[in-house]
């Protein structure tokens, strides 16, 4: 018991839940449908029948895709600033790149997986109830992970700015004299 008082007074309950939120969620997730059907054996009724959905989430990605990828050069271009140091100090760069990639990752998987459905259900083909589950928990982990490393950014750019304005820098202001001579 003091065990889980020491976790969640030092707040590492935060770092265990930004780790692990999206693959705790895809773990119950799978594991209730696990028990509807297998244990309860209980049908859901889900069906996308529509290549619009499909259309809008392979948009949907590609835009969050390239919006993380261009991340990476924000990222580069705030290298030497002190809040980029101290996640460098702290040895935090390897978790930023693990996030990066799963969002990244998940996000193509996601793409590929749309592009299949939209293919299948084109040409009219039954797609198991099964697979469309697993297409509903690959979307929202998506969204999971890439509002985990867009939170994170957003918060590592906002104490980047911050350092900015605080840093005393002077600038040089020539002093133009204004010629008043006729010519």
């Amino acid at each position: 018991m003091h065990k889980i008082l020491v976790f969640f007074k030092n707040k590492d309950w935060k770092l265990f839940l930004e780790k692990y939120l999206p693959k705790i969620f895809i773990s119950l997730y799978i594991l209730i449908i696990f028990i509807n059907f297998v244990v309860f054996q209980y049908d859901i009724k889900f069906a996308i029948e529509s290549t619009d959905v499909y259309n809008s989430i392979i948009t949907l990605a590609a835009i969050i895709i390239g919006f993380l990828a261009t991340m990476v050069s924000v990222f580069i271009s705030v290298i030497g600033s002190n809040v980029i140091r101290r996640i460098q100090n702290k040895n935090k760069t390897e978790l930023i790149r693990i996030y990066l990639e799963e969002a990244i990752i998940s996000g193509f998987i996601l793409v590929i997986t749309s592009i299949v459905f939209l293919f299948l259900y084109s040409n009219k083909v039954e797609i198991n109830m099964y697979w469309h589950l697993i297409y509903l928990g690959l979307i929202v982990y998506f969204l999971l992970s890439t509002g985990r490393i867009l939170w994170i950014s957003l918060n590592i750019l906002s104490s980047v700015l911050l350092e900015e304005t605080d840093r005393k820098t002077s600038v040089y202001r020539p002093n133009i004299k204004k010629d008043n001579s006729k010519r």
